[in-house]
Parts: C-alpha cells; structure tokens; sequence
C-alpha cells in the first residue's frame, strides 16, 4: 500500500528534527563551558635573543648553592689597599668602595622600610651575591629571604574563573619583597652596582668562582628572569598529592625553581621583576657583548 501525504511528509520532518535537537545539544555544550585561552608570549619572540647560560664551576653543594672551596675559606681581601683593581668590566677603580661606604650610599636609592631593613643585615653585600647567585642557578632563594618575615605556606584554590590556582594570599607572600627593590630608580641601580662591583667580585672568588665574574653572574641571573614567559592571567594548577601541586601549562611547568617562585608571585609582580631587570640590564648593556 502506498504512503499517504502525511506518512511522506513525517518521513521527512523526522530526520530534520533529530538533527536540530542534536545540533541544539551540541552548541549549548560548547558555550556554556567557554574554552579558556590564556595568553602568553616567550620573551624570544618579542625581544633581542638573550645569551645562554654559561657552565658553573663544581663545588660542594648545601641548600642549592655553590660553597666556598675548602682552600678559599670565607676569608675576603682587604678592599683598602691602595693598588688599582681591574674590575671585570674593565674599568680601572683606584680603590674599592668599604662595604659600609657602599651600604651607605644604597640607603640613599630609596626610602623603601623593607630594603632598608636589607641593608641592616649581617654581610648585606654577600646575600646580594648568594640571592643573585641562586638565581643564576636556578634555585628559589627562600632561605635567603628571612628578613622579609614569616612566610605562608603555598596555597591554591579556585579562583573567580573556576579554575585551581595560587590564592592572592600565596601571591603577595613577596611582594613586599619585589617592592622594594623596584622602588629603586633603574639608572641609580646600575650607578650603585657599578662602584659596587670591584667588592662583590671579591666575595664572590671567597664564595669558590674563580673564574665567573660578577658581570657573568649578573647577566646569568638577569638571562634567568627574562626567559619567563608574559602573562596576564593565573597560571591554572592540578594536584599532585597532599599539598603538592603542579603547572597544567608545560611552559610554566618546565621553568626552572626559580622562574617557578616569581611566577607564584602573580602576573603584576612577575610583570614588575621583568622591568626592572631588563631596564638595568640596559643600564648596564649587558647583552651587547
């Protein structure tokens, strides 16, 4: 017997309808869970190729750092004698500033409590070198940092996106940290550096390098900084176990332990520490040689 009207016409509409119902399905899927796309660029891709990293000497390793060879000792040379010293920028210094002389002439970069406080510190200029020197290294120098205050823990939850990440609690643990030293004008940093160097050069050979600069340090530490990826977003965590946590993105995941704790920071203070290395690696053209 052959179909009717509507028996053809419902053959038709069937077909029609499953696909708008599924189509329907499909697109109320898709936007009501929108894609996150953070964005991000590598510091290659809009700035002049940063040096690689030079080999550091061997030595004996305690909490991440290079120590003195046992021949070396702490001992550091007398920085009063008369006898001109070539700094490692080839600049002739009659005599080498006293650390108190240079400690008191960064008091006056800024009126900043915190890096006054630094400055209060025993062997002020040889915890430059050992920050700097973690840095160049890789490592997170939290141990270094005591006199910032107590620290809290690590900590992540969700955030306003609905995503797992640093809370703002873990992110300002340093802040007041990355304020005081960006408080100081770049230009009068690399000043300061400059008469400064001819002394950390001398804690730095005490420290075991003999053959790494400070300009070497300087630049490594800076190359370290400024190979972290821009952001303006927070960096989406996934559990890794009780209280260990790790980067979803590869990129933030592969960055060494030190590029890790200025990530942690928060995209504003990240964006803060960039500046001003890269402002005082101009000052002081370090990636023109």
């Amino acid at each position: 017997m052959a179909p009717t009207t509507t028996q053809k016409i419902l053959i038709v509409l069937i077909p029609l309808l499953v696909a708008g119902i599924l189509g329907g399905l499909y697109w109320r899927k898709k936007h009501s869970q929108p894609e996150k796309k953070p964005q991000w660029t590598l510091v290659e891709e809009n700035a002049e190729e940063l040096p690689a990293l030079p080999d550091f000497p061997d030595g004996d390793e305690e909490d991440g750092l290079i120590q003195p060879d046992e021949t070396v000792g702490d001992a550091i040379p007398d920085s009063k004698a008369n006898d001109p010293d070539l700094s490692s920028n080839g600049i002739v210094h009659d005599r080498i500033p006293t650390e108190s002389e240079l400690l008191e002439a960064a008091g006056a970069l800024t009126g900043n409590p915190l890096f006054q406080q630094l400055l209060s510190q025993d062997s002020t200029l040889k915890l430059l070198v050992r920050l700097l020197d973690a840095v160049a290294n890789g490592e997170a120098p939290v141990g270094l940092l005591n006199f910032v205050g107590d620290f809290q823990k690590f900590q992540a939850g969700r955030n306003a996106e609905g995503y797992l990440a640093a809370t703002t609690a873990t992110t300002n643990r340093f802040g007041r940290f990355i304020d005081a030293f960006t408080s100081i004008p770049p230009a009068d940093a690399a000043g300061w550096y400059r008469r400064a160097e001819p002394k950390m050069q001398e804690i730095l050979r005490a420290m075991g390098y003999h053959e790494l600069t400070m300009r070497q340090l300087v630049t490594n530490a800076f190359t370290v900084i400024l190979q972290i990826p821009e952001f303006s977003f927070d960096p989406e965590l996934v559990p890794r176990g009780a209280e260990i946590f790790e980067y979803q993105d590869p990129i933030f995941q592969g960055l060494n332990d030190a590029q890790k704790l200025i990530v942690r920071q928060g995209p504003e203070n990240c964006a803060k520490v960039r500046s001003f290395c890269l402002a005082v690696a101009k000052e002081l053209e370090l990636f023109r040689e």
